[in-house]
């Protein structure tokens, strides 16, 4: 936000179908693999570095 204008972004579900297809990403995904994840870690957003994401 700035004194000028704002961005926002926003996202309403219709319905359950995309949280399912989410689940069902992560779940064939996770097949074969041992520890704790994220969705970070199955949408591969855990190979961006979290500095990229702040400000300076």
């Amino acid at each position: 936000q700035s004194p000028i204008d704002e961005i926002t972004l926003t996202h309403q579900a219709h319905t359950r179908e995309g949280f399912a297809s989410g689940a069902l990403l992560a779940a064939h995904w996770v097949i074969g693999k041992t520890g704790i994840f994220s969705m970070k870690d199955v949408l591969h957003l855990s190979d961006i570095k979290d500095d990229q994401n702040k400000e300076s």
